[in-house]
């Protein structure tokens, strides 16, 4: 834990964890949104409950695995390089993975197969956000700013998660 220490603060680790949990909730609560109404026909509220909570720890253990890969990639990275700017660079780079993940999904069912042009652009897009983060300080302040009043819904989330994850326990007894 020392290394970690050493690299990112808990404020750094919280606004990385929230950057993570927020994108993947709400993509994860909309499309739980969708098929809701067609459930309502075939299950009942008992088994509808335990349907949103087993979206929701998935939503958690994904989140959580996403936050492990970003925090590795900082503990890969020379100690001095982007030491200020790293946490608004991930936070960008959670949201901008998230998009292009939601962009192939969307574009598999559609069968459209624009895979090869959207890994492009989006390698484009994290090089050229690299690039205005480095640049422009303010930037990288508006960003922690955001994620600094975002961190509030984060842990709502994550408190919903924990009653899901309760919830399936409690199922699987």
């Amino acid at each position: 834990m020392g290394l970690i220490r050493d690299r990112l603060s808990k404020d750094d680790l919280v606004y990385i964890f929230c950057a993570c949990v927020l994108p993947i909730h709400i993509w994860g609560i909309l499309n739980l949104l969708i098929d809701i109404p067609s459930w309502l026909f075939y299950y009942n509220y008992i088994e509808i409950i335990g349907g949103v909570a087993y979206t929701l720890v998935f939503s958690l253990v994904e989140a959580t695995l996403v936050f492990i890969g970003v925090v590795s990639l900082r503990l890969l990275l020379p100690k001095r390089w982007a030491a200020e700017w790293f946490v608004s660079f991930s936070i960008l780079l959670v949201l901008e993975l998230t998009i292009t993940a939601l962009l192939f999904q969307y574009f598999t069912v559609q069968g459209i197969y624009y895979k090869t042009e959207l890994l492009l652009a989006s390698t484009l897009i994290i090089g050229l956000t690299a690039l205005l983060i480095s640049k422009f300080d303010r930037l990288h302040h508006l960003i922690r700013s955001i994620a600094s009043h975002l961190t509030i819904l984060a842990y709502v989330y994550v408190f919903f998660d924990i009653v899901g994850l309760f919830i399936v326990f409690i199922r699987n007894l």
